[in-house]
């Protein structure tokens, strides 16, 4: 708690309020009890769920996420990946049969993931099981269509030692 309030007083106005809702077992779980957190949304509330681990975004890319949540009800920033893919023609590990996918046709997923709180919670009740692996995945399941928005290249996912790398690269030279 010392350390969320050092973050708050360095980095926030003192009229922007933050609510802390205790995590969960899984990023649904967070999510969820984020939400519940959120006394009396109002029904076009929009919810900007973000990982932690995605810390090169910018006021500009924050903001047109959630303009475009305001327009469409839902934004999920993505990019083209500049990789070639391909697809496994079996479940099985030990095979290696598999066929090339237009990569113009695939996108990465990114976070903040923008969505009407009201519309997140009604998804969430339909659910038996809180297994998503974003809240996109959460919202298609209930019959939402998916609105992409440009992602931001330097809105890495820092997950592998590597990526750390990466981020020191991104930090020396101002993103």
């Amino acid at each position: 708690m010392a350390s969320w309030e050092k973050i708050r007083q360095q980095y926030l106005k003192a009229e922007e309020k933050f609510i802390l809702a205790p995590g969960g077992r899984t990023r649904s779980e967070s999510v969820l009890n984020g939400l519940k957190a959120i006394p009396n949304p109002k029904p076009d509330c929009i919810a900007a769920i973000h990982d932690g681990v995605r810390p090169f975004v910018n006021r500009n890319f924050l903001q047109e996420c959630l303009l475009t949540a305001q327009q469409h009800g839902n934004a999920v920033p993505c990019i083209t990946p500049p990789e070639s893919f391909r697809y496994m023609d079996s479940e099985r590990s030990n095979e290696t049969a598999s066929h090339a996918i237009d990569r113009q046709r695939i996108r990465s997923i990114q976070t903040p993931q923008c969505f009407r709180i009201s519309a997140l919670l009604k998804a969430f009740a339909k659910q038996e099981s809180l297994s998503f692996t974003d809240e996109a995945s959460l919202m298609e399941s209930s019959g939402t269509d998916i609105r992409l928005c440009e992602g931001l290249p330097q809105n890495i996912k820092i997950t592998r030692p590597f990526d750390l790398q990466i981020a020191r690269f991104l930090l020396e030279n101002g993103y």
